[in-house]
C-alpha cells in the first residue's frame, strides 16, 4: 500500500474520536515497522499527548511516538506527508522540552524572529509545540503576539557605507541580535 494512502487513512483516524485506541492497536498487531514507525515508539508519552490535550495536528500527535528527528524523517520516508507536516514534525520534536527563560514566551517568539522558513508557518509550527507542550497560557499570550518585522535591511547598510558581501551579513546578524534583545 502506498505511504500516501497509508497517511490519508490515518491521518482520518488520528483526527477521530479513537484515534488513540486505534492507533495503539494498529501498533500492538505489529504495523508500527510497516507504516514508518521505529520498532520501540514511545507509547507512554503518545497515550499521555492523546488523552491530556485536545486539537493537536495528527502530525503533532505522531512526534509523541517518535524520540528523535531521524525517526520523523524516516516516517516521512515512508508516508510521503507533505512539507508542511514533515517541517511541523520536525520542529516538534526538536523544540519540544522546557525552554528556560525568565520571560516564558520569550523563546517561542524567538523561534519565529530567527526562522528562515515562512513567518506564518512557523507561527504555527510554534502553536503546536505550545499544545504539545500543554502550555496554554503561553499559547495564549504567543497567539496576540503581533510578529515584528525587523526594520533594517541590506540596502539601509549599504547607504550608510557598509560594504556588500560577508562583512555586511555579520553587520546585519549583529544589529537583528541587537534589535531582538530589546
Amino acid at each position: 500500500i502506498s505511504g500516501e494512502r497509508i497517511w490519508m487513512e490515518w491521518r482520518k483516524i488520528l483526527s477521530g474520536n479513537f484515534g488513540l485506541e486505534l492507533t495503539l492497536k494498529m501498533l500492538e498487531l505489529g504495523l508500527g515497522p510497516h507504516i514508518g514507525l521505529p520498532d520501540d515508539p514511545n507509547f507512554q508519552k503518545f497515550k499521555h499527548i492523546c488523552q491530556e490535550r485536545s486539537n493537536l495536528n495528527p502530525i503533532t500527535m505522531l512526534c509523541a511516538l517518535l524520540r528523535n528527528e531521524t525517526e520523523m524523517k524516516d516516517l516521512h520516508n515512508r508516508l510521503k506527508l507533505s512539507g508542511f507536516e514533515r517541517d511541523l514534525g520536525l520542529f516538534v520534536i526538536k523544540n519540544r522540552g522546557e525552554k528556560c527563560h525568565k520571560n516564558p514566551v520569550r523563546p517561542y517568539q524567538d523561534l519565529v524572529i530567527d526562522s528562515k522558513s515562512n513567518v506564518s508557518d512557523t507561527r504555527a509550527w510554534v502553536e503546536e509545540t505550545l499544545k504539545y507542550e500543554g502550555k496554554i497560557e503561553i499559547l495564549e499570550i504567543f497567539q496576540n503576539w503581533p510578529t515584528p518585522k525587523f526594520p533594517v535591511t541590506g540596502h539601509d547598510l549599504t547607504s550608510l557605507g557598509c560594504p556588500k558581501g560577508r562583512l555586511m551579513s555579520v553587520f546585519m546578524y549583529k544589529l537583528k541580535d541587537i534589535w531582538k534583545d530589546s
